[in-house]
């Protein structure tokens, strides 16, 4: 659904403003996970820089308001393309988004007893969920469904990795282990919400969040030649 329309996001027409705070949206809560992971892992000379981490937070809830409001409205106006699936379809996009942001708030406060080495055995696949994120804006720049798709497989990987270090930490008497539990659930969680968002350039509305293949639509099974498959 989603996909269909962001012609009007590429376009110069009345979606323009959207489609620019939709970016920003995406280009900050990524950044905001980059941001908390260098905090949390105390990464070299990025650590202690002054980041208000809280007040990004609260920039990426005011853009989620503002696309809410501009999108109703524009509905309301019945402007070209602006229907209600491709409201709900947005509404669902900035929902994930502002909750990527509010993971990477719950990171970096964890950081307030995190020590210089506790976390290095999973900073690793934090980097990873970081890579995620700084692609996740230009592959719906560009609605790039197989990339797109790409992308949500090495998310599943990720997240079942993340899955395995998260219950090595559990059955651990290691000090600081609940501590490690919590900030590997929202490194999941935060890997899941990306995934969310790009399942709306590549799942009918009604499947959106579902990443199996048998969500995707017909035209993304037919250029992954795989129309049966699922995961």
């Amino acid at each position: 659904m989603l996909n269909d329309l962001l012609k009007i996001f590429r376009s110069q027409g009345p979606g323009k403003g959207l489609r620019e705070d939709l970016d920003q949206m995406i280009r900050q809560s990524a950044e905001l996970v980059e941001v908390a992971g260098d905090v949390y892992f105390q990464r070299g000379d990025k650590h202690g820089e002054p980041h208000d981490i809280a007040a990004e937070d609260k920039k990426i809830n005011k853009l989620q308001r503002q696309i809410r409001k501009d999108a109703l409205l524009r509905a309301v106006a019945s402007e070209d393309g602006f229907d209600l699936p491709f409201c709900l379809s947005l509404m669902n996009v900035v929902k994930d988004v502002e909750r990527i942001g509010d993971y990477a708030k719950d990171v970096a406060k964890l950081a307030e007893k995190s020590t210089a080495s506790d976390a290095s055995s999973y900073d690793g696949l934090a980097l990873e969920a970081e890579r995620i994120g700084m692609r996740l804006a230009k592959i719906l720049q560009d609605s790039d469904q197989l990339e797109a798709v790409n992308l949500i497989e090495e998310g599943k990987d990720l997240r079942k990795r993340i899955n395995t270090e998260l219950f090595a930490h559990v059955e651990s008497s290691e000090p600081g282990a609940g501590r490690h539990v919590l900030c590997l659930q929202y490194y999941q969680r935060i890997v899941g919400h990306m995934m969310n968002v790009l399942s709306t350039i590549v799942t009918p509305l009604h499947r959106m969040d579902y990443t199996g293949k048998r969500s995707l639509l017909p035209e993304v099974k037919a250029k992954l030649g795989a129309p049966n498959a699922d995961k």
